[in-house]
């Protein structure tokens, strides 16, 4: 089982991705790690600043199979508020291992709760309210459930789209049908 181990929301502490063997109950760090992280990304947005490396705070995850690549995408609070996306691969022995691939940094404004692969490599997020909300308003969100939120999509060469019909309190988690044309939040 794939673990996102949660920092912090505001980033100010670190987790990790973290295999969790569900047979015997032992956990093995996959990211950070040494030897994960590649010099030449070649997946996300060509702007991404480069890997996280310790400054990973991982959030929603979502693992997903594109052409024949096993994609682990991870909201990441940790330095930036993006999106790494990681190749999910299995070692020599049948162990998986994570190799980060890129990322996709989110607008300045949005607060990314969770994630979800899309069909030809693109992604979808829940942007929550706007980042930086007090913990106060994060409270008031909850109990009155007013729109705070809605799911935004991007893909390669069109960047960012906010998706109509999606709005929200506190938009949580998403998710999408196989065939891509419905999004679940």
């Amino acid at each position: 089982l794939l673990v996102s181990e949660y920092g912090s929301l505001d980033g100010a502490r670190p987790g990790w991705l973290t295999l969790f063997q569900i047979a015997d109950g032992t956990t093995k760090t996959l990211y950070p790690k040494a030897g994960a992280d590649v010099d030449d990304p070649r997946w996300g947005d060509e702007a991404c600043p480069g890997p996280p490396g310790e400054q990973l705070s991982p959030h929603g995850i979502h693992h997903s199979e594109t052409g024949g690549l096993d994609r682990v995408f991870v909201v990441n609070h940790g330095g930036r508020e993006a999106v790494e996306l990681f190749e999910l691969e299995l070692t020599d022995d049948g162990t998986p291992s994570l190799i980060w691939r890129g990322c996709v940094t989110v607008p300045e404004s949005v607060w990314v709760n969770d994630v979800v692969g899309l069909p030809g490599g693109g992604l979808a997020i829940t942007h929550m309210m706007p980042r930086g909300s007090s913990e106060e308003a994060i409270n008031e969100a909850e109990i009155s459930r007013k729109d705070t939120g809605y799911a935004l999509e991007w893909h390669a060469g069109s960047g960012w789209n906010r998706l109509a019909g999606t709005d929200g309190g506190l938009p949580n988690g998403i998710e999408v049908s196989t065939d891509g044309g419905t999004l679940y939040l």
